[in-house]
């Protein structure tokens, strides 16, 4: 859905970091509109974290561009919106 609302011939001209930023703020703002789906309303969309990972702390552990957290364990996780 925050892919859709970026489909713009513009973003070829954009670098990769300006793109996830935009597409964060369009997830973010998917999920917490009045009419968001059922299943977006948990989830929290964070941009560049860094990834635990054994052996490697704080600024050596890898980041990857966009996470996506479901923030109640009551929902079961929705795989299917996932590309």
């Amino acid at each position: 859905m925050g892919r859709e609302r970026l489909m713009s011939p513009d973003l070829s001209q954009w670098e990769e970091p300006d793109i996830t930023g935009e597409l964060v703020q369009a997830m973010r703002t998917i999920v917490q509109e009045p009419d968001a789906p059922s299943w977006a309303v948990h989830l929290s969309i964070h941009e560049d974290p860094r990834v635990n990972q054994r052996g490697r702390r704080g600024k050596r552990c890898p980041m990857v561009d966009i996470r996506v957290e479901r923030t109640s364990c009551q929902v079961p996780p929705d795989y299917r919106h996932i590309f």
